[in-house]
């Protein structure tokens, strides 16, 4: 009985292992076509779509928050008691809270005031909060791809009065004693804020609070209040430019460092022009 077992197991393995029909591998029908000078066209230029679409979609951010600062630092008549516009380097607050009326937001709260302010890290700023008697606010440092870097307020840092350094990448120098430092991590940062109004507060005592937060150069901390006007440079003009995006992408790319990690991403762009 097992030699009859034995043996048909032997048999079934042959014939398992015996050469049957080939069945053709299938072809794949890319490999087939022929490399014309118009099909290496068309792949060049499905290749160079997928990079700048790659290149849009990694660099949007930049290149969003570079227009919208040239935006929030360029107040004109037209702003009104809840815009926080302000030039370069200087806070700015909105002196009432929003209405269904405001535009500087898109989905603003109408219990809070606003405060907005671009810096350019030449060198460290200085930004002196006040106490706020356990009153809600925050300041987030933004950087210039939109990441929030720092948050400065009451859920982290408390209410009391206080100092932080906003320090830019690759700076060495002596910190100012008794404040916090926040590393950064482009030359350039966008600070946003709220500060909490209950219905039927004082107004006037908000703005005495709203002109105790203040921004400094750290060179300038301590001294008299300078005027010094600063500017952001234009972006280049798009207009009837259908590649005119990729130029500001250019033109930010060489003002902001590249985050380590997206320089894959980085890499891409550059093959795609």
């Amino acid at each position: 009985m097992r030699g009859l077992v034995f043996a048909g197991l032997l048999l079934g393995s042959v014939i398992s292992g015996a050469p049957g029909r080939a069945e053709p591998a299938p072809t794949d029908p890319q490999l087939s076509i022929a490399a014309t000078p118009e099909v290496i066209a068309r792949r060049q230029e499905i290749d160079a779509y997928a990079l700048g679409l790659l290149a849009y979609e990694w660099g949007y951010p930049l290149v969003l928050v570079e227009r919208v600062i040239r935006i929030y630092t360029a107040p004109d008549a037209s702003c009104g008691p809840t815009s926080y516009y302000v030039p370069l380097n200087r806070i700015g607050w909105a002196r009432e809270p929003a209405t269904a009326d405001s535009r500087e937001i898109e989905t603003p709260n109408n219990d809070t005031t606003y405060l907005g302010a671009v810096l350019k890290l030449d060198e460290p700023f200085v930004l002196s909060v006040p106490d706020t008697h356990d009153r809600y606010y925050v300041v987030d440092v933004f950087d210039m791809w939109h990441e929030l870097e720092h948050y400065v307020g009451r859920r982290t840092t408390g209410t009391k009065a206080g100092l932080f350094v906003i320090v830019p990448p690759n700076w060495q120098g002596a910190m100012l004693p008794g404040a916090t430092r926040l590393d950064v991590t482009t030359d350039k940062v966008f600070l946003w804020g709220r500060l909490r109004v209950p219905p039927g507060d004082d107004m006037a005592a908000i703005h005495n609070l709203q002109d105790e937060f203040r921004v400094v150069p750290l060179s300038a901390y301590g001294k008299p209040d300078s005027d010094a006007a600063a500017t952001l440079p234009a972006l280049p003009a798009i207009a009837g430019n259908p590649l005119g995006f990729f130029e500001q992408l250019g033109a930010v790319l060489r003002a902001n460092a590249i985050k380590p990690a997206t320089r894959r991403c980085s890499g891409n762009s550059r093959a795609s022009g």
